[in-house]
């Protein structure tokens, strides 16, 4: 089993509690600290990316900001 991170910083209280419900296949662990969330995932099973799209179509009200 090959273990990823994901990291996403400044995550509002509402996406937190989101992101705590997400029951998706290949995720390992949800941590929070502070205004960061961190998924551990089996990249064998999932990517990254389809932790994002999944994320994405929860009901929050927001949106991811891509790097520049």
């Amino acid at each position: 089993m090959a273990l990823g991170k994901l990291l996403l910083f400044c995550v509002s209280e509402n996406v937190k509690e989101k992101i705590n419900e997400l029951n998706v296949k290949g995720i390992k662990n949800i941590a929070f600290n502070e205004e960061v969330v961190i998924i551990s995932y089996d990249y064998s099973v999932i990517g990254s990316s389809d932790i994002i799209k999944a994320i994405d179509n929860f009901d929050i009200n927001g949106y991811f900001q891509e790097d520049k």
